[in-house]
């Protein structure tokens, strides 16, 4: 999909605005030698077709950043979403660690420039259309979600180190159960030894 910059779409909304402005200012009527043209549904004509090209523009950016934006809370929901599974076994916890320290270090900072973006977007937006409730709630929800993920990291964080000094100490406890029991069988050999 080919991105376009918002400095363009500002030139060209400004053009089909002055456009406009232009049409609205021509005459509305045009004196020929035996009679007078009548131009008012012409020039009202040719204003709403600048009208709509320019809202047409404005549309396409209200979607394409309500699309970029649900893009980045999905991203964001995923993350949440894994970072709150619990594993069952080791090889889940250190998977799960390692992708909990992938999101920390690179998935949060990427996100993090997307939003960069979605500000400047917004800001756009902001100054060419009227945003719905909907759209309204979802930027909200885009800029809220750095703080809010940073919480959910914690608390994973602490489940992960629980779980993890948990499967600790059942690795400890069965060393020294082994360990036990191999003693056990070197004091058996020992005494068949000494038979």
């Amino acid at each position: 999909k080919e991105r376009h910059s918002l400095l363009g779409f500002k030139k060209k909304i400004c053009d089909y605005q002055d456009l406009k402005d232009e049409i609205a200012l021509l005459r509305i009527t045009v004196p020929l030698s035996m009679f007078c043209l009548d131009c008012v549904s012409l020039n009202t004509e040719l204003c709403n077709r600048a009208q709509k090209l320019r809202d047409r523009l404005v549309q396409f950016e209200v979607d394409e950043n309500r699309e970029l934006n649900r893009g980045i809370c999905k991203r964001y929901d995923e993350m949440s979403d894994r970072v709150s599974e619990m594993p069952e076994t080791t090889e889940a916890l250190v998977l799960l660690q390692q992708y909990l320290q992938e999101c920390n270090d690179v998935t949060v900072y990427k996100l993090k420039d997307e939003i960069d973006e979605a500000a400047e977007r917004l800001q756009f937006l902001l100054d060419y259309a009227i945003l719905s409730n909907e759209d309204i709630k979802q930027n909200s929800q885009v800029f809220h979600w750095p703080e809010h993920i940073k919480t959910v990291f914690e608390l994973s964080q602490n489940r992960i180190s629980n779980r993890r000094e948990h499967a600790e100490e059942e690795v400890k406890r069965k060393v020294a159960a082994f360990e036990e029991k191999l003693n056990e069988y070197n004091k058996e050999v020992e005494s068949f030894r000494t038979k």
